[in-house]
């Protein structure tokens, strides 16, 4: 029920706005205060004056005073606002030279180089001389830009952020400017340092949808999805038609729903479609470099599993060139490199480890097994001579020498060219070597222990190891007299006699 002494209340009538530019001393009254908001800029109080250049525009609206407070937005680095004005203070007036430059620091500010350059092309045509020398730079700056746009499809990403820093000091409030950075930041390896660089600028661009998905971007990068997430998602709130936010989420999506497959497979020992999903996953977003490294190491032991060792060595190495502390594929590698006996490199990947995580289960072992067999690989490999495995039987390495000295033999090499002649007699001595250790299991045991072979005759004494003559050990297996061998007869008489073939 209404209140009878409220109804008895006069109300206030509501007084109609008044147009003050059609005051009879409008003119007078904006430019008092536009000079009011003159000697407030001149002592930095840029706030004060823009407040009373915006009084002073309610009673004339001139390129003056819009340009003055487009210098006062611009001190405050707000460089749209700024910008209004000048296309305002245009609109007034488009020969007002003064409003063509500073509309120039506006675009050049936020990275509109193009629009930039039309502005100083229009100053310098009214004849301001101050433009031709800021033509140049920003054409400078063009350059620079082009060469990125060229450079980062070849993934010369040093350069590319060279070029980054040079714009980012001129067009200081673009986030364009800033994406090439952070892509060079990225493709670079340093997310870390991307994202202190986001941190730092964060209040200047926490409303810039763009910096939004970097910063989101960037937080995936670093295994932090939750969080990465939230940022992508506030930027397509923002640019909801924004195609290039569209893709990422939607990559963010499948590149859970690809790795959840692909593991799967790899789990049910469905190698082939493990590798094709890992695959599919690296091609969604090839600037995610832990979460790459990450798939290249999975689909490098789906290769393992099918034997296929080169696709597998090549995706570590991938993994780790991304990676270079990535331990988990270090060992692996170095796995693969002691099966394929390339022990130097074996050794290089567990000394990395070792200066990574010195406390790593059974690094010690794996890196003296290694070192041992790198030692054992450059001395002369007498099963490699003898063409037999390491686990050949005492008669298994009799027939191998038989077979191989028969082959060698100085003698059946006679008529040949001296280079040949000379590797028949070295292999020869070879074969005998060999034999002479092998066959002793003392020797061959401390041999397989990894020895060098100058302290198998003299063990501690060192001195060279020899052999014996392979001439003796020849005649030891093919005798002459009625015992020789069909393929060749005895010469000369007496002691340790030499054998010739007949042909």
């Amino acid at each position: 029920m209404a209140d009878p002494l409220l109804e008895n209340i006069t109300k206030p009538k509501k007084q109609p706005l008044i147009d003050k530019s059609t005051l009879p001393n409008a003119v007078e009254l904006a430019e008092g205060l536009k000079n009011q908001g003159n000697d407030f800029f001149k002592i930095a109080n840029y706030d004060k004056a823009i407040i009373l250049y915006t009084e002073a525009l309610e009673y004339q609206k001139n390129e003056g005073i819009l340009t003055n407070r487009a210098a006062s937005y611009i001190q405050l680095k707000k460089y749209k606002e700024a910008l209004f004005d000048c296309e305002q203070a245009l609109y007034c007036n488009r020969t007002f030279v003064k409003a063509h430059q500073r509309a120039y620091k506006c675009y050049l500010s936020l990275g509109n180089l193009e629009k930039a350059l039309d502005s100083l092309n229009q100053a310098k045509d009214l004849g301001d001389t101050t433009a031709p020398p800021q033509i140049q730079l920003v054409r400078t700056l063009i350059g620079m830009e082009d060469s990125i746009r060229q450079l980062l499809p070849a993934k010369k990403f040093s350069d590319v952020q060279v070029y980054a820093n040079q714009l980012i000091n001129h067009c200081t409030d673009s986030m364009k400017m800033y994406g090439y950075k952070l892509e060079a930041m990225v493709g670079l390896n340093k997310v870390g340092e991307a994202i202190e660089f986001t941190t730092k600028v964060q209040n200047q661009f926490i409303d810039n949808a763009e910096f939004l998905f970097w910063r989101g971007r960037l937080l995936v990068y670093n295994n932090n999805m939750d969080k990465g997430k939230q940022y992508i998602r506030e930027a397509l709130n923002k640019d909801p038609d924004n195609v290039t936010f569209q893709k990422g989420w939607r990559n963010l999506q499948k590149l859970e729903k690809v790795k959840a497959e692909g593991t799967y497979a790899f789990a049910n020992a469905l190698y082939p479609d493990a590798i094709a999903k890992f695959t599919e996953c690296l091609e969604l977003d090839p600037l995610n470099s832990s979460y790459n490294s990450s798939i290249l190491f999975n689909r490098a032991s789906a290769h393992l599993k099918l034997s296929q060792r080169d696709e597998a060595l090549l995706d570590l190495s991938l993994a780790i060139g991304i990676n270079e502390q990535y331990v988990k594929a270090l060992l692996k590698r170095s796995e693969l490199y002691m099966g394929m006996q390339q022990y130097q490199e074996a050794v290089h990947d567990l000394e990395k480890v070792k200066t990574i995580e010195p406390g790593t289960p059974g690094l010690k072992q794996k890196l003296n097994e290694a070192k041992l067999e790198l030692k054992k690989s450059k001395r002369k490999d007498y099963y490699k001579i003898l063409d037999i495995a390491k686990t050949a039987t005492e008669e298994e390495i009799k027939k191998a020498y038989k077979r191989q000295a028969l082959k060698w033999h100085p003698d059946k090499h006679s008529a040949g060219e001296e280079e040949q002649r000379l590797i028949a007699d070295k292999n020869f001595k070879d074969i005998g070597e060999a034999y002479s250790v092998l066959s002793d299991p003392t020797k061959k045991q401390r041999y397989d222990d990894g020895a060098d072979i100058e302290e198998l005759e003299n063990p501690g004494h060192g001195g060279g190891f020899h052999g014996g003559d392979p001439s003796e050990i020849f005649y030891m297996f093919f005798g002459g007299g009625g015992g020789g061998h069909p393929g060749f007869s005895q010469r000369g008489g007496g002691g340790g006699g030499s054998y010739s073939f007949r042909f």
